[in-house]
C-alpha cells in the first residue's frame, strides 16, 4: 500500500525479488523534504526458486539481513539495523529451541496443541 499526504509519502509491504540477491521486504516513509526512513530486510537466497518460495511464505529460512535506508532521496544511506539483526537472531534461536523440543520443523508446531 502506498499513501501520499502533504506531511509524507508512506510505502508499506515493499516486496522485491532481485534474482542475483534474493528478496527484499520492508516499509517506510519519505518526508516532503525528501528525508528517508525505511526499515528493510534482505533474505539472501542461492537461487530464484528458493527466493520465490521465501517471498510467498512457503518455506525457507525466516531470517535475513536487517537494514535501514536513511538520508535523503538525493543522498540515500544504507545502514545496518542492529535492533532488527538482534531480533532475527533471537527469533531463530527461539524457533530452533521450540522445534527441537516439539519435533516440529515449523517452530511452534506442537506447542499450543491440547492433549
Amino acid at each position: 500500500m502506498r499513501a501520499i499526504a502533504p506531511e509524507m509519502t508512506r510505502a508499506d509491504a515493499i516486496n522485491v525479488t532481485i534474482p542475483s540477491l534474493g528478496v527484499v521486504t520492508g516499509a517506510g516513509t519519505i518526508s516532503p523534504a525528501g528525508a528517508l526512513d525505511f526499515r528493510m530486510t534482505a533474505d539472501l537466497q542461492s537461487d530464484r526458486a528458493e527466493a520465490r518460495t521465501q517471498r510467498t511464505g512457503r518455506g525457507g529460512d525466516q531470517g535475513g539481513v536487517s537494514f535501514m535506508i536513511q538520508g535523503t532521496t538525493s543522498s540515500p544511506k544504507f545502514v545496518p539495523d542492529l535492533e532488527g539483526v538482534a531480533g532475527n537472531v533471537a527469533k531463530g534461536v527461539l524457533q530452533k529451541s521450540v522445534s527441537e523440543k516439539t519435533g516440529s520443523k515449523t517452530g511452534f508446531g506442537g506447542v499450543f496443541r491440547k492433549k
